[in-house]
Parts: structure tokens; C-alpha cells; sequence
């Protein structure tokens, strides 16, 4: 069936999100703008060509610099698109990180200094992803943002250490080591955070409780009306897709999981006097989707490949045949058919 993907805010959110980020990715640019200033000084390049030996550290302060400001802004353009601003408190954190940025610029000389900076700007983005998580936790479960914010955390705990030793020991050697070690920390944090937040897969997941989940709830998506413009066929192809659907659901049953059909809406639309609009099934399609950790793709359509694609980006388990689910729990051992109360009424 076909979908428009329901998101966890609303289009003004989207709208002033984008505003935001237009107006930090302008800063970025002018940071970076700055830096080329700087370096086209008689203090910048010039100077470390004609005596390099002596202004090394600099040279590193300045690769660090560049390589902290441009995977910030790579990094920032992808969080935001996935999961846009909500509250302002992440737009005026941003606006504290651009001037930070800036002031490692004007500190490439002293690295005591540029440590300290880095302490700060990661206790910000620590700041940034527990706001992040407020704005998203409660609204659809974003339990991997949970591990994003204690990551950052420990970032900024590793900053700081990192920070106590080049100011109460400013020895020369101890700074180069130094730069070295946030040089590989920030590498591993970029690494860890590339290309925006990803969810964990659900079904890979614990459940709250610590014990497996060997039960998954499986959606099955697959064509509903013909591909085509014969409205001849239109109703006798929709049943066909339903019950094919149907028997996919059961076999999701068999498998021990639990199966989500929106096909069976086709009934909703066959009893319905005044039909509802296509927006309620799409709607109510997006609803049951969210809820969902792992999505049954039976075949090409428009609708079903846009359900795809959002499970994809969601991280749900993806299979294509029946073959390919793995089993669950049995139902035998919920269910015992020789009492009376186990039959459905």
C-alpha cells in the first residue's frame, strides 16, 4: 500500500529546523572564511615555510583545527537531516560551538589552549545530544540516542583529561604526544558518529527485562492495486495482493513472530460506505510501521518500496522471502488446544 512516512515532528519543526541550519552552516563558512585570513598572515603559512622546524606544533594545532571544524560541519548537516531541531536549546549550543571554533583558529600557537577548547566543545556536544534525546526518546523510542549521549560523554571526560595534563604539565613533548592522542580521539569519535544518527537494529536489541527479543513484530509490505491504469482489474488484483498478504502473515506465525498486514484494510475500504481518504490509509499504514522492528518485502510497488526505504533508514530487519526469517518462540507453548479456554471466540 502506498505511504507517506509519518515523522516525529511536525512540518513548522521541519521548517524552523532548516532555518537553523542554514543560518550555522553561513557561521561554518565564515569560521573557515577566518581561518583562511589567518593563514595568509605573515604569522600563518609564510612563517612555518621559512622556519617549519620551530612552528610544527603549530602546523599540527592548525591540521587539527581544520579536521575538528570540517567533520563537525559534515557531521552536523547529516544529524540534522535525519533528525531536525525541535527544541532551540541545540541551535544556541551550535551557535557556542562556532565561536569556539573560531577561537581554535586564533589559538593555533598555544595548544594548553586549543585542549582547553576541545574540552569545552565536546562537553557541548554532550549538552547537544541530551537535548537531542529529549526531543526524540519519548516521541518514538530513539533508544540508540541513549548510547550517542554517553559516548559524547566520555569524549568529553577524555578531553579533559587530556586538557589537565598540557596545562599542569606544559612540557614540549608532553604537548606533542598530547596532540597526538586528541588527533586519534577525534577520529574515533567522527567514526563512531558518521553519517548522522543510525538505529540500532530492534531486533538485536534486549529488551528492557535483559532477556533476548526472539520475537520480533514483522510488517508486510507488498503491491496492493495494479501498477498499471486497467480499473477493470483493480479490485480483483487488490483481493489477490490481500490474500497473498494474508498467507505471508500466517507464515510470519508459523515463524513464532508477530505479523502486521496492512493489506487487510482492503476490507476496511470494502465496508465503508463513505470512503475514507487515501490520507487515512496512509496514515494509518506509517502508524503501525513505527511500531514494527523488522519488515517482510514481497515485491515491487510504490508503496512498498517507500515502506522499504523508511525501514531501511530506521534500521528494521529487513527480509525478502519467508525463508529468510529467522524462528522465533513457538506458540505451542502459549497456547494449549486441548483446553476450551484456548479457543478463540
Amino acid at each position: 500500500m502506498t505511504i507517506a512516512p509519518a515523522l516525529p515532528y511536525t512540518i513548522a519543526e521541519k521548517e524552523r529546523s532548516d532555518l537553523f541550519v542554514r543560518f550555522i552552516e553561513f557561521l561554518f563558512a565564515v569560521v573557515i572564511g577566518q581561518s583562511f585570513l589567518f593563514l595568509s598572515s605573515q604569522a600563518g603559512v609564510f612563517s612555518w615555510v621559512t622556519n617549519p622546524l620551530r612552528n610544527i606544533l603549530t602546523l599540527g594545532n592548525a591540521i587539527l583545527a581544520y579536521s575538528l571544524v570540517v567533520t563537525s560541519w559534515i557531521g552536523y548537516h547529516d544529524s540534522t537531516k535525519k533528525l531536525p531541531m525541535k527544541n532551540v536549546g541545540r541551535f544556541v549550543i551550535d551557535i557556542f560551538l562556532l565561536f569556539l571554533y573560531s577561537l581554535t583558529f586564533a589559538s593555533l600557537n598555544s595548544f594548553s589552549t586549543i585542549s582547553l577548547i576541545l574540552f569545552a566543545v565536546f562537553l557541548l556536544y554532550f549538552a547537544w545530544t541530551i537535548i537531542r534525546l529529549y526531543e526524540y526518546y519519548q516521541v518514538r523510542g530513539e533508544y540508540h540516542l541513549i548510547k550517542r549521549s554517553i559516548q559524547a560523554g566520555v569524549f568529553a571526560i577524555a578531553f579533559f583529561i587530556v586538557a589537565l595534563l598540557v596545562v599542569f604539565y606544559p612540557d614540549p613533548t608532553l604537548q606533542g604526544v598530547m596532540l597526538d592522542v586528541s588527533f586519534l580521539l577525534l577520529i574515533l569519535y567522527r567514526l563512531l558518529y558518521w553519517g548522522g544518527p543510525k538505529k540500532q537494529n530492534r531486533f538485536e536489541q534486549t529488551r528492557r527485562d535483559g532477556k533476548p527479543l526472539d520475537r520480533m513484530k514483522i510488517y508486510v509490505a507488498g503491491p496492493y492495486t495494479p501498477s498499471g491504469n486497467d480499473s477493470h482489474d483493480a479490485a480483483r488484483i487488490a483481493h489477490q495482493n490481500t490474500l497473498r498478504a494474508i498467507k505471508s502473515g500466517i507464515e510470519v506465525i508459523r515463524k513464532g513472530h508477530v505479523p502486521f498486514i496492512p493489506h487487510l484494510t482492503h476490507y476496511i475500504h470494502l465496508e465503508t460506505d463513505d470512503p475514507l481518504p487515501a490520507e487515512f490509509y496512509y496514515e494509518y499504514d506509517m502508524v503501525w510501521l513505527r511500531y514494527c522492528d523488522a519488515l517482510l518485502y514481497l515485491g515491487e510497488s510504490r508503496g512498498a518500496d517507500r515502506e522499504l526505504k523508511w525501514a531501511q533508514e530506521e534500521g528494521l530487519k529487513i527480509f525478502h522471502s519467508i525463508d529468510e526469517i529467522p524462528q522465533g518462540s513457538t506458540w505451542a507453548s502459549l497456547v494449549d488446544t486441548n483446553k476450551p479456554d484456548s479457543i478463540r471466540r
